[in-house]
C-alpha cells in the first residue's frame, strides 16, 4: 500500500530534496535498463515465463519512477509559487477615504 507523507522543510532545502528524489529515480531507471536486457535475452532464449517475471518487475519500477516524477513536479510547482510570492512587491496600503477638494 502506498501512502502520502508530508513534512516541513525550509524553502531553501527544497531543491536538494527534489534532487534526491530525482537521483533515486535515476538509479531506478538504471535497474530498468538491466531488467529490459534480461527480458530481451530471456525472450530470445525462448523463456517466456522468465521474461514475464522481468516485465512485471519492470512495470513496478516504472510506476515508482512515475510517482517520483509526479511528486517532484508537485513540490517544484509549490516551490516556484513560493518564490514568486517572495519577489512580489508588498501591496500599498489602502486609504479608507481621500480628501476631496471643495469647490
Amino acid at each position: 500500500m502506498r501512502v502520502k507523507i508530508s513534512y516541513t522543510v525550509d524553502l531553501e532545502e527544497i531543491p536538494n530534496k527534489v534532487a534526491k528524489l530525482l537521483s533515486e529515480a535515476q538509479d531506478t531507471a538504471r535497474v530498468i535498463g538491466e531488467i529490459l536486457k534480461s527480458a530481451t535475452q530471456k525472450t530470445k532464449n525462448n523463456n517466456p515465463s522468465g521474461a514475464l517475471e522481468d516485465l512485471e518487475e519492470l512495470r513496478k519500477l516504472l510506476f515508482k519512477i512515475d510517482n517520483s516524477a509526479t511528486d517532484s513536479a508537485m513540490i517544484l510547482g509549490g516551490y516556484q509559487q513560493a518564490l514568486l510570492k517572495e519577489t512580489e512587491p508588498a501591496p500599498e496600503p489602502v486609504h479608507s477615504q481621500e480628501e476631496v477638494p471643495s469647490e
